[in-house]
Parts: structure tokens; sequence; C-alpha cells
């Protein structure tokens, strides 16, 4: 969760793939996809992940990874960036949210394999389709019906659920393919991040080289990361 000024606050999700499928289902994505467990980021392991592989969640420690994020949001803004129209990004503006928004971006930049039907994914989508990443943010927090299936999903979570209002230190974001690049995309920066050109194919070896070079490598004593893919549903 990171400190965004924010009067409103969610129910934090647990990073467990069963539970993160049951909301993802419940915002409207198809019974036929879901989450599971990357059990590690060399080529054997990513190799077990379901294909096609559509994105990753990371799921790490927030304080420790902010000078990093400060970094990465100040080469950007002196080299410059392309980002491509069709991406779709929301500014976090709830507290303790952004595993929500961590599964939107992955669910509504994948929105015509993995959408069904016109549930909370599409509605929304269709919605704010037009806004920017900040009227999206705002938008979320008028939805009362994404609360209630977050709320719903948490509580049948395997740990205590926490109170809205508690301070949780691990911070969810997303990786994805757009129109050809690999972005980064977390709610609580200014903006998404390029990572570069990308395929469906190439996806889990170019995410899990970015994953390790920003994020592992640079901690090597730091256990509390947890990579959850999206794909086909195998439970």
């Amino acid at each position: 969760r990171d400190r965004v000024s924010t009067q409103s606050t969610g129910i934090p999700l647990e990073s467990n793939p069963s539970m993160l499928t049951k909301f993802a289902h419940g915002l409207g994505a198809s019974s036929q996809y879901g989450f599971s467990d990357v059990l590690g980021l060399d080529e054997e392991l990513l190799a077990m992940i379901p294909d096609p592989c559509y994105a990753f969640l990371l799921l790490y420690p927030y304080e420790k990874m902010k000078p990093l994020r400060q970094k990465q949001e100040e080469e950007v803004l002196a080299k410059g960036q392309y980002v491509s129209p069709k991406l779709f990004f929301i500014k976090q503006l709830i507290g303790n949210a952004c595993g929500t928004i961590a599964v939107l971006h992955a669910l509504a930049n994948n929105r015509s394999q993995v959408a069904e039907g016109s549930g909370f994914l599409t509605q929304y989508v269709e919605k704010t389709l037009n806004m920017t990443p900040e009227e999206r943010g705002k938008q979320l927090e008028k939805e009362d019906s994404i609360e209630a299936i977050s709320a719903e999903v948490a509580h049948s979570g395997q740990t205590e659920t926490p109170a809205a209002d508690d301070k949780v230190d691990y911070h969810f974001i997303c990786f994805t393919i757009v129109d050809g690049h690999l972005y980064e995309l977390d709610g609580a920066k200014k903006f998404p991040i390029n990572h570069g050109p990308s395929t469906l194919e190439s996806f889990k070896k170019d995410a899990a080289k970015v994953l390790q070079k920003n994020y592992i490598e640079i901690n090597p004593d730091e256990m509390r990361f947890s990579v959850i893919s999206l794909g086909p549903n195998v439970d």
C-alpha cells in the first residue's frame, strides 16, 4: 500500500492466487482465466507458468523500494518515454487499494482476451476510457460495487482480514504488454513505465528480467517478494 493522500481507504487484498482469481471473476473476468503463483524467475520455472501469460503482479515491501520509485520517475522525466494511447492506467487515490488497482490494470489492459459479459470491468472501462488516470482514480472511489466485491473476497482470505485503516507496508504493481511494449503499471507512480518492446511469446522472460534487475538483485537479502501471473485458469 502506498502513502497516497486520500480520504478513502479500502481493505487490502492478499497475495493469494485463488483469492485474486475470485476477485477477477467478481469483476467480470471469464472463468477460463485466473491467477497462478510464479515459483521463480529462472527459465525452467517460467516455463511452468500457464500460457498465454498476460500479466505479472508483483508484491513487494513498499518503504524499502521507495528510492527506486523516485529514481525511476526522475529518469523517465529526464529522458522522456513513449506511452501507447491504448494503455489503460489508473491513479491510486484510495489507501490499501494497490491490489485492486493492480488486478484492474492486468484485466483492463487485456480485456479483449479475458473480459466476459457486461460486469464491473467492462462498465468501468467504458465509463472511464476517455478520462485521465486521475479522473479514473476518482471514479473508482465512487464505485460501491467494487468495494463490496473486494470486501467479500478479502474476508474469504487465508489470513485475518486487516481493517481498512490498517497501515500495510506491501505494495502491488502490474506488468503487462500493451501495443507491443512491456509496461510497469503502479497507481502510486505519476505515470506508467515503458520497459521496451515485448511480445506475448517473450513476455514472461522480458518481465522476469525487469523484476530481477529493478527489484530482486538490488535487494539480495530481501525475501518479501511475491509474483503472480494472469493466464488460463488451472483450478
